[in-house]
């Protein structure tokens, strides 16, 4: 599902008329970013995400890149800035040692790699779609809480909190994982 129909999900939710019409009449992107109301969904949906990324499932991308002479590789290069260089292949499948920088990483020796990493995507238009295993539900009340939050609903923010964690562990407790939601209202 797209993160732009979960914010009308929410939009209708929250009595959001505005931008519930938008989204239903499929208007441009950037007719979408002048609305004051998406803009705040929308960076509301980013903090969740953001959330998530970091403290309940880790996104992984794996990218073929070449290095530089020295064995430097910026991460510039990557489709995605990465969180955190999980681990370094040649070509041929072995594994290369390697040491992370602020914005780059050195391998031993040039050529070219398979880096594995983190990242945290990024929701910029709406148009991307959720990029975890969780109901878009779940989604939608971490996007209330947080707009509640932001417009200090904090009773409210509370409330939607506690159902987003709620769903979060449901999912947890089926998948067999383990998480720590690090906010709490």
């Amino acid at each position: 599902m797209k993160i732009k129909q979960i914010l009308s999900n929410v939009a209708e939710i929250l009595g959001l008329a505005d931008v519930v019409e938008l989204v239903k009449s499929n208007v441009a992107i950037n007719e979408l970013h002048q609305n004051t109301n998406y803009r705040l969904l929308l960076r509301c949906a980013s903090l969740v995400v953001a959330n998530l990324a970091t403290h309940y499932s880790e996104i992984t991308h794996t990218q073929r890149v070449n290095t530089q002479i020295n064995g430097r590789i910026n991460f510039s290069v990557f489709e995605h800035p990465p969180t955190n260089i999980k681990m370094v292949r040649q070509i041929t499948g072995e594994r290369m040692r390697f040491r992370t920088f602020i914005d780059h990483i050195i391998v031993n020796q040039p050529g070219k790699f398979d880096v594995t990493f983190t990242y945290v995507p990024k929701i910029i238009s709406g148009n991307e779609t959720n990029p975890f295993p969780l109901p878009p539900a779940a989604l939608e009340y971490g996007i209330m809480a947080e707009y509640a939050f932001l417009s200090g609903m904090f009773n409210e923010a509370q409330v939607w909190n506690e159902k987003f964690g709620e769903m979060i562990f449901a999912s947890v407790k089926k998948n067999g994982r383990s998480v720590t939601m690090p906010r709490s209202f």
